[in-house]
């Protein structure tokens, strides 16, 4: 399995969520860094960014990682082995 743009896609409001609750200790930077819609400059335009991660922010393979660990162990059965890296999965198992 590989998420395409797993980092410019993942739900912002839902990873901070799950940080909260399975890693409290990184909660408050990264909730401050991402609560607010991030103003993106372009031309003579402002967009907002509501999903995904930062390019360039330290902590935005924490912020991905933590924030899909709920799906990863979905879907893990328990005759199957997992790995992962960043967005890239491979499973194997009867």
């Amino acid at each position: 399995m590989d998420a395409t743009n797993a980092y410019n896609s993942v739900n912002q409001e839902a990873a901070l969520h799950n940080i909260e609750y399975l890693c409290s200790s990184v909660a408050t930077v990264l909730t401050n860094t991402y609560r607010d819609a991030t103003q993106l400059f372009i031309d003579n335009e402002t967009l907002f960014s509501c999903e995904g991660t930062m390019q360039g922010d330290p902590l935005a393979m924490v912020m991905y990682a933590i924030g899909i660990l709920p799906l990863v162990k979905r879907l893990q059965p328990i005759d199957t082995k997992q790995v992962w890296f960043v967005d890239d999965a491979t499973a194997v198992g009867n």
